[in-house]
């Protein structure tokens, strides 16, 4: 389990019954690029799943006052973040791997595969 706030990661932790937990900041790719490197290490050489449930909610007002630096951070951890940890664990193991974004994503079902797919979008 990670989280940025080691006190949020705690009671987390705590709560879930979790084995391993790590303070991480996702928006930082190289940061979770190691991360999963010791979470890999830590969890005996092998990481079967990911859920990569990331996301920061932001200002809640107009977008004509909204600044760019909290849109940023918004978008840095809800989108980047999301991407880094599913691509660290994805190249690094046969993991599956589940991100929880959006509700759209939410409803499907972790999936094994081998190579990244691209599917044509619904309309």
């Amino acid at each position: 389990m990670w989280d940025l706030h080691a006190s949020v990661l705690a009671a987390a932790a705590a709560g879930a019954g979790a084995a391993h937990t790590q303070k991480v900041n996702v928006a930082q790719e190289d940061a979770v690029d190691a991360a999963i490197r010791r979470s890999i290490d830590d969890l005996g050489g092998r990481l079967d799943i990911l859920v990569a449930s990331v996301g920061v909610t932001g200002l809640n007002g107009a977008v004509k006052g909204y600044p760019g630096s909290d849109w940023r951070k918004v978008f840095d951890v809800n989108v980047k973040g999301a991407f880094y940890c599913n691509r660290a664990a994805r190249w690094r193991t046969a993991a599956t791997v589940a991100s929880s974004t959006s509700p759209r994503s939410r409803a499907r079902k972790a999936t094994r595969t081998l190579r990244p797919t691209v599917r044509p979008r619904r309309q």
